[in-house]
């Protein structure tokens, strides 16, 4: 059944499900019709049997069903006609019910004995299931017919539920990596065939600023490897071209090893990127201590910050423990930290704080740097991306300190704020 279609499923499914109910239906009512009209055919028959009973000239009246007077075991009046043999049913009765039934010739006949010492009267219903049988024939039949009209109308019913994605597919068809410009232009079909378009044209969307950041992440790394490869290659070259110095040989060497470390890096912070992502990353959380996390970073850049004279000052340091990925807050406050102690000129300042305020960590860094342009703040945190000012400075770095960190903040759920003058400095704010 995998290879059918989901119509010819449902069909299928609702075809069965509908014969097991009118089957149920049908036993269900063949029980408790049979039983009502054998209510029905006891009262009447005990109805004649106290007429006869009752009755001094009952010889000269008319009655609707045949009956027996038995008296010290012989019949002494019969009226009608029975289908058994009076011995046989004469045998049969002493121990039986007032009410009964037999089975003969493939009929079933109901009877009715009203006993007083030595004398029965016994009515008989005779072919008492004909009727029944013929009634449910006929409740079959148009059983048959109702389940074939219910799937006749179920199918169109499928038909015009299903017609609308038949179209989708056939333009979803038609899209394809060269082709992103092209959306479903399909409406007014049922909220859910709307939804189903909207969520299709939003990934349609999602895939076409998905390439255009692969094209734009490709282009970047060809960027950035393009110079160290290049360096590499001419300090290969250059060596090569003649016999040289044990002395130029060491610096070609260190220049070789200095080019292949910043590939390194490179490569090391882009597999850090896509090293987790939402569902993974919530298996790692364990409880974080923030302060001494913070304070082990600040340790790291300090002999940095002292050979540029940049001062680093704690203005707020609250206890904070919370459960979290302890790597990535650490990741996080280092490419905060680092991007200060680069981008502030000597004798500057830079302030941190760390603190809770509303149930939320907040983790502030301001530096008195060189600040970024209004127009470029929304792409600092791009891949890649350094703003002009910091790359005419032959300031280290390769654009990825920020995206890392915008990265692991969608992670956990934190949010970044960063708020920049040109030449004044920046304020970057971390909420967790």
């Amino acid at each position: 059944m995998k290879h059918k279609s989901i119509k010819i499923k449902i069909l299928l499914y609702f075809g069965l499900v509908s014969f097991i109910l009118f089957t149920i239906f049908t036993i269900s009512f063949y029980i408790l019709l049979k039983q009502k009209n054998i209510s029905n055919i006891k009262n009447e028959l005990y109805t004649q049997a106290s007429k006869i009973e009752n009755s001094e000239n009952y010889q000269n009246r008319k009655f609707k069903y045949p009956f027996l007077i038995v008296k010290n075991n012989k019949v002494i009046y019969k009226f009608g006609k029975f289908e058994i043999k009076d011995k046989i049913l004469l045998t049969r009765i002493k121990n039986k019910k007032n009410f009964f039934a037999l089975h003969t010739n493939g009929h079933e006949d109901v009877f009715y004995a009203l006993k007083d010492d030595n004398r029965y009267i016994l009515i008989a219903k005779n072919n008492f299931d004909d009727n029944m049988e013929s009634f449910i024939s006929i409740l079959i039949f148009l059983e048959v017919l109702l389940l074939i009209l219910f799937i006749f109308l179920a199918n169109n019913i499928l038909n015009k539920i299903l017609n609308p994605i038949k179209q989708i597919n056939k333009t979803v068809r038609k899209i394809n990596i060269n082709n992103l410009n092209s959306y479903i232009n399909f409406s007014n079909n049922g909220k859910e065939i709307d939804e189903l378009v909207d969520n299709f044209n939003n990934m349609i969307e999602r895939l076409k600023n998905g390439i255009e950041r692969i094209e734009k992440f490709n282009s970047d790394v060809s960027h950035e490897l393009k110079t160290p490869l290049t360096v590499i290659d001419m300090s290969i070259e250059l060596a090569l071209k003649k016999e040289r110095n044990i002395e130029y040989y060491k610096n070609t060497l260190k220049t070789l090893q200095t080019e292949i470390q910043k590939i390194e890096t490179i490569i090391n912070e882009l597999l850090l990127i896509t090293k987790y992502d939402k569902y993974s990353v919530k298996k790692t959380f364990s409880i974080c201590d923030f302060n001494s996390i913070l304070l082990d970073v600040i340790e790291k850049y300090a002999s940095t910050a002292q050979r540029k004279n940049i001062n680093i000052e704690l203005l707020k340091f609250e206890k904070i423990e919370k459960e979290t990925n302890c790597f990535l807050i650490k990741t996080i406050f280092k490419n905060i930290i680092d991007n200060a102690v680069k981008y502030t000129p000597s004798g500057k300042n830079i302030y941190i704080s760390l603190y809770l305020k509303t149930k939320k960590v907040y983790f502030i860094v301001k530096d008195e740097g060189i600040g970024i342009p209004g127009d470029k703040i929304d792409k600092i945190t791009e891949r890649f991306y350094r703003t002009d000012e910091s790359r005419n400075k032959k300031i280290e770095g390769y654009g990825l300190g920020l995206s890392i960190v915008k990265n692991f903040l969608n992670l956990i759920d934190g949010n970044l704020q960063i708020v920049s003058q040109l030449n004044k400095g920046t304020i970057v704010t971390v909420i967790l």
